[in-house]
Formats: C-alpha cells, structure tokens, sequence
C-alpha cells in the first residue's frame, strides 16, 4: 500500500496538527500527524530540520517520483507554527 507525506518547510493554514509529538524521526526531521482542513484527509508530514534550501531540493526530487515503494509526495509549505521545536 502506497503512503502519502507532506514534506513541511513552513506555515500553512491549509493543514491542522493533529500530534503534538512525533510519529517518526529521521535523519533530516521528525513526521507528525496532520488533517487537511478543506477535506478531513489524513497525512504523515515531515517537518523538515533542514536548510530551507536542501528542504526544496528534496521536495522537488519527491515530486519526480511515482513508485509504490516510495512515499507519494502531496505538498510543501513554509512552517511558523510551532512544530519546530
């Protein structure tokens, strides 16, 4: 079964924080678990601990791939609410 991921770089009211802490954790991150307001869907969003920098190049090399073994990416925004700690 294929996941989605929200790649999280910033702010964005288009998504509400439904976890306070992290899901996962990785190298460049930890993942939290977001609602998309306009229509209830549930995703796994990287917060991203990078240079805002590295966090595009990789949200553009995300978007290029379409393979059931890799996560589909969805979208990538600006961060300002907190997850960041």
């Amino acid at each position: 079964m294929r996941k989605d991921i929200l790649s999280i770089i910033g702010e964005d009211t288009k998504y509400e924080v439904l976890s306070e802490a992290a899901i996962g954790y990785g190298g460049q991150g930890d993942v939290r678990k977001v609602r998309r307001i306009s229509d209830g869907k549930i995703f796994a969003a990287k917060n991203n601990k990078g240079t805002y920098e590295a966090a595009l190049d990789e949200a553009n090399r995300l978007k290029q791939y379409n393979h059931e073994h890799i996560v589909k990416f969805i979208d990538c925004f600006p961060l300002t609410n907190g997850l960041d700690t």
